[in-house]
């Protein structure tokens, strides 16, 4: 009798744990499928519709503008790409300064001075490193490329920062962009980079990072928009940023509703 009722107990805990997750995958789908629908809606409606320009994340637009003014002033951007990329816990995200720093370089070619970047990741460093002399190997000018173009500043992410700090006073600099996975470290450039009175723009894919761009960058991207570093161009990436949009605030909308239920006691 006994162990009748501990096999039917068993059954039942099973029971319930495989309804859990059987409703679990059938949100994680829902939610796929409203994504890829929303999507393919401003897709198709972002095709028919070419005069209207997409909403452009903070930094990614600062950025676009400062490289074109850093030509005609002979100054520069100066780069820091962060840390995560590799290393104990590798992120992809930690990656995402990348488009943003060689944009700005394959401007940069010609210019009086170069566009620079530093990160606190070896293995990014040398990443950037490569993208940069690739550019100038691209244009047939390679012996213009100098290794200190795209450098390693240190082996943490306060030692990555710490390294970045001289370059602040550089007067060459026409603004700094911290791009990437940083932390609260960088505040400490945020905040020099406010005293010598340089432009400063955040796109931090982490949440420290972005708090810490909140409280001291010139112009930074929050959320998704920080992954985004680079203005959309083509008809994909411009139908992301609507999709993203609509999405929130389907998302904005879906807790609001949820809240109701629960406190009217619809929902258990």
């Amino acid at each position: 009798m006994r162990l009748g009722l501990i096999r039917c107990f068993t059954k039942t805990q099973a029971g319930v744990l495989m309804w859990q997750i059987n409703l679990n995958d059938a949100l994680a789908g829902g939610l796929f499928l409203l994504a890829a629908l929303v999507y393919l809606l401003t897709f198709l409606t972002r095709r028919k519709s070419r005069t209207a320009a997409p909403r452009m994340p903070e930094a990614a637009l600062a950025a676009d503008t400062l490289m074109h003014q850093a030509a005609e002033r002979g100054t520069r951007l100066n780069f820091y790409l962060g840390n995560g990329f590799t290393g104990a816990y590798p992120d992809l995200a930690g990656a995402s300064g990348l488009a943003m720093q060689g944009l700005a370089a394959r401007r940069a070619l010609f210019n009086d001075h170069a566009a620079q970047s530093l990160a606190g990741d070896a293995g990014l460093a040398l990443i950037s490193q490569m993208v940069t002399q690739g550019f100038y190997e691209q244009a047939i000018a390679p012996e213009l490329f100098r290794p200190e173009m795209a450098g390693w500043s240190g082996p943490s992410p306060w030692a990555g920062i710490a390294g970045f700090l001289p370059e602040l006073r550089n007067a060459k600099n026409e603004a700094i962009v911290l791009a990437g996975h940083t932390g609260p470290a960088a505040l400490l450039a945020l905040d020099l980079a406010s005293q010598e009175r340089v432009i400063s723009i955040s796109s931090s894919s982490s949440l420290s990072g972005q708090a810490a761009a909140f409280l001291a960058a010139d112009m930074f991207s929050l959320g998704e928009d920080a992954l985004q570093t680079t203005l959309a161009e083509s008809a994909g990436a411009k139908a992301a940023v609507d999709a993203q949009d609509l999405l929130r605030m389907l998302i904005a909308l879906g807790l609001l509703a949820a809240a109701v239920l629960k406190l009217t006691g619809v929902l258990p």
